[in-house]
């Protein structure tokens, strides 16, 4: 894992996971590559810290989800993503997600995952860009009357897993 300020960078077998914490309670999450075991572990840790921080301060976390390199994973990773998102959406600080998706078999791989998890998982938008994810995002925010965050939608990258 590698840190610079509140970007999370963690590898493993040639795929990584970029977390963008620098907008609580929005969190940016990017998969490069396969996901493996590791890396939802370590997506989860960062997470459910994410949930606790909320929690603390009364509000609620949007997750966004850039799968733009993101390629499938084994069933038995899409299996575990479903069990543990089940677990952690019942949180009453995770509001609902905003996936950018932007190809079909991914589209694919998402709805088993969702099929999985069933009506137990939060709500989830899928879109095909990023501006467009942190905008529907901010909008959501603003529905719930949680203050602007210091982001802007049409000038965010994501950060690449140097």
């Amino acid at each position: 894992m590698s840190d610079t300020e509140d970007i999370k960078i963690y590898r493993d077998t040639g795929a990584a996971l970029v977390a963008d914490l620098r907008y609580f309670p929005l969190m940016i999450v990017a998969w490069h590559g396969v996901a493996t075991m590791k890396l939802v572990d370590e997506y989860y840790k960062v997470r459910w810290a994410m949930d606790a921080q909320a929690k603390q301060k009364n509000t609620k976390v949007i997750i966004v989800t850039d799968l733009s390199e993101f390629k499938p994973p084994p069933a038995t990773i899409r299996k575990e993503l479903a069990e543990r998102a089940i677990a952690t959406d019942a949180s009453d600080a995770f509001y609902r997600y905003v996936t950018v998706v932007p190809s079909a078999l991914l589209r694919g791989v998402l709805t088993a995952i969702q099929w999985i998890g069933g009506e137990q998982l939060r709500e989830n938008t899928n879109v095909p860009t990023i501006d467009r994810a942190i905008a529907l995002s901010l909008a959501e925010y603003e529905k719930l009357g949680i203050p602007p965050l210091r982001i802007q939608a049409d000038s965010y990258k994501v950060p690449l897993p140097e």
